[in-house]
């Protein structure tokens, strides 16, 4: 057996870890220490400094991209739980996947499904618990809306979030997403906007 390769293999496997440890140093201060805690249940998803695809800006109306997949930094489920604790807004997700058009099609063994998208969910996910930053953009479309009834974009505040989501006996109302870190959708979130479903 020749253990040169193996030896080889190994020494660059270390490179590219320390290659990859130093260049996540540069141009980091002890300012930037990033602290993430994710943990699913009873504790609230926790991040430090947001990254740079990270906005309070509203989730647009089309929250996917061209093919029907979800845009890029963005997360979807459907709300559990809302509840103001502290005067911060927390919500409970359950985590799901969105198609619409040809993604839904694809989705769906090559078959258009009725109204052109498909919800898919993992049973075996657990729930997440997030904090809403005071300052996020919150979109209502008809659940969420202090008087429910017509599908239209309205801005809503924390308070009529809750209200309108504890008054709803359905206690799964679909929604978007988009947190402090767009890469792992994790921190604290930026940005919601309800997703009307038929």
């Amino acid at each position: 057996m020749n253990a040169r390769p193996i030896l080889l293999s190994v020494a660059a496997g270390v490179l590219v870890v320390g290659a990859i440890a130093a260049v996540s140093s540069l141009n980091r201060s002890d300012d930037d220490a990033v602290e993430v805690v994710s943990t699913r249940g009873s504790n609230a998803v926790q991040a430090g400094p947001a990254d740079v695809g990270a906005s309070y800006e509203p989730i647009p109306e089309e929250p996917t991209d061209e093919l029907g997949y979800a845009k890029t930094g963005l997360e979807f489920g459907f709300i559990t739980k809302a509840e103001l604790d502290g005067g911060k807004l927390r919500i409970t997700l359950r985590q799901a996947e969105f198609y619409l058009g040809k993604a839904a099609k694809t989705v769906n063994g090559g078959i258009t499904p009725p109204n052109d998208y498909v919800v898919a969910e993992d049973a075996t996910m657990g729930e997440f618990r997030y904090v809403v930053d005071p300052q996020a953009s919150l979109v209502g479309v008809n659940t969420l809306l202090p008087e429910p009834g017509a599908v239209e974009r309205q801005e809503i505040t924390a308070e009529e979030l809750v209200k309108s989501f504890n008054s709803d006996s359905n206690r799964g109302v679909a929604v978007w997403l988009r947190h402090t870190d767009t890469s792992t959708n994790s921190g604290p979130v930026l940005a919601l906007a309800e997703q009307y479903i038929p």
